[in-house]
């Protein structure tokens, strides 16, 4: 599977109460996978390899759920920080979120 990521962030994402929440990743790629789906598939297999933790609450979907994907237009992640006036080496996409603030914005303003 080639392909290439130019940015991406991560952030959880939350249901119901009686329900589990995951992780929601939104990635721009340079060059795209022709399978999205085995690439989604592989992402959440290779979490588990690299994380127990990971492995034991998405068992079964017992802790945590399926990740979510979203995928952007390339140059999406420099127009939103040309957006706020942050472009520079100081400034940049953070990867992993404990919240939704960044990426809810993503959703209103990037296509």
């Amino acid at each position: 599977m080639k392909f290439h990521v130019n940015d991406f962030t991560i952030a959880p994402y939350f249901t119901k109460k009686e329900a589990v929440g995951g992780h929601e990743w939104f990635i721009e790629f340079d060059h795209a996978p022709d399978d999205l789906l085995a690439f989604e598939e592989a992402i959440d297999e290779q979490l588990k390899v690299e994380n127990a933790d990971y492995e034991a609450k998405r068992f079964h979907d017992l802790n945590i759920g399926k990740p979510k994907f979203h995928y952007l237009v390339k140059g999406s992640f420099h127009q939103w920080l040309a957006n706020r006036q942050k472009l520079g080496g100081q400034h940049k996409i953070p990867r992993l979120m404990n919240d939704r603030k960044l990426v809810e914005q993503l959703l209103k303003e990037i296509p």
